[in-house]
């Protein structure tokens, strides 16, 4: 007994016994599974084996293929193949099993010790079929990892988690039908290293780093509009983000909708209503906040908050949308910061920050916060006419919600679907 647990079981040998008809009653119905009638000449087999198309085989043993032929004829309709927590040590087994199983869409081969072990030339060929691979606990190499993308051209899921990985090594071939990247429990410190993914995998839609040990984003941000064009949502749990530059850095990803975001030092000194608020404010483009919907109206009582909260606060400790040196607005005396560098009169067309801003009376109390996701301001300028002697007109670009309206003595503020208004009289 001791022996055969030494020499380890083959794939073969676990189907026979898995889905005998001892273990495993033959069930009728449609996409049930496949039986096998008549034995291969020297198969364990002896009545017929009911075999399902997806073939969950964790925690039996394997370390071998076994007879290929039989694999062939047990695994020839099989499309998902779970080998997880297994003692596959070699990639050459692994490419016999996969290469007698020609519709196989999905493979699990977690926690199987492949450290070290590599392919030889071709046999990466027997992986080409395969649109999802979890490797997750293997400490498989990046080498190998290209490797094996390299040949599988579509590719769409990589698990990647817990490999100890410090560092990413970068393919001279980038995989881009890759659209969801799982590496979370890794050993990733530096943004240096996350980009790197970018430059690997340019059309992922989903990448999850959580609990890597990421301290920061250190990127500028014209590079960041094109280091994930495709980037929709990131999971950023229990990193080490501990400054709100490196949230409203998430700004520039185009086309980011979904954010996760919890356990990081940034957020500990906050109440959780605090947290929610502050980083629906920080992030106006995103949809979806640690799994939950943001909705219209919570994002005015996000941005409403997010004055009042710093409304008091030190200037060197308000956040960077807040904290970029003032401009001053020749038609009113007032504020308007962050600055912007076609900003003519009171008008915002742009900001350092989309969708961030804030406009500010001479008492420097909040007016309304504003933002630059669409509009026209040259036209806006003309409609609205020059400043007269009477009364002054400032046309600004207003976030997803705010005031309906304000007045107060001599100052109206009020808003449109597109635009928020200030107009003064003197």
């Amino acid at each position: 007994m001791e022996s055969e647990e030494t020499e380890g079981r083959t794939l073969v040998q676990v189907i026979s016994e898995k889905y005998s008809p001892e273990n495993f009653p033959y069930c009728r119905g449609p996409g049930v599974g496949v039986v096998i009638r008549s034995s291969p000449q020297g198969s364990p087999v002896k009545d017929r084996l009911n075999l399902p198309r997806i073939l969950v085989l964790d925690s039996c043993g394997i370390t071998e293929a076994g007879d290929e032929e039989e694999v062939a004829t047990f695994c020839a309709h099989v499309v998902e193949l779970d080998l997880s927590h297994n003692q596959l040590k070699d990639w050459g087994e692994i490419s016999k099993i996969l290469s007698n199983i020609p519709n196989l869409d999905f493979l699990n081969l977690s926690m199987n010790p492949l450290r070290g072990s590599s392919l030889e030339p071709g046999a990466a060929e027997a992986f080409s079929g395969l649109r999802r691979l979890v490797l997750n606990n293997t400490h498989v190499t990046w080498d190998m990892v290209h490797t094996l993308t390299r040949e599988i051209l579509e590719l769409e899921e990589l698990f990647l988690c817990l490999n100890e990985y410090e560092s990413v090594s970068v393919s001279s071939i980038p995989c881009p039908s890759l659209r969801l990247l799982h590496i979370t429990d890794n050993q990733l410190q530096d943004w240096a290293e996350v980009r790197k993914l970018g430059l690997i995998y340019p059309g992922l839609v989903s990448l999850i780093l959580a609990n890597n040990s990421l301290s920061s984003i250190h990127e500028p941000e014209d590079s960041l509009l094109r280091l994930f064009p495709n980037l929709r949502s990131i999971n950023l749990h229990n990193s080490g983000l501990c400054c709100w530059e490196d949230i409203e850095k998430l700004n520039f990803f185009p086309k980011l909708q979904e954010v996760r975001v919890m356990g990081i030092p940034l957020l500990q000194p906050y109440t959780d209503q605090e947290r929610r608020y502050l980083m629906v404010a920080q992030l106006p483009h995103v949809t979806v906040l640690n799994g939950s919907v943001v909705t219209n109206g919570e994002r005015e009582d996000a941005e409403r908050f997010f004055i009042r909260y710093h409304l008091d606060c030190p200037e060197d400790e308000l956040p960077q949308s807040l904290a970029s040196p003032v401009i001053q607005v020749p038609h009113f005396g007032s504020t308007l910061w962050p600055p912007s560098p076609t900003c003519r009169g009171g008008f915002a067309p742009s900001l350092s920050c989309p969708g961030r801003g804030a406009f500010w009376g001479p008492d420097r109390a909040p007016r309304a916060q504003i933002g630059s996701d669409s509009g026209r301001p040259k036209e806006a300028l003309e409609s609205h006419g020059p400043a007269t002697p009477k009364k002054d007109t400032c046309v600004l670009y207003r976030p997803a919600a705010w005031l309906r309206t304000r007045a107060s003595g001599n100052e109206i503020w009020s808003t449109s679907t597109s635009f928020l208004q200030y107009t003064r009289w003197r």
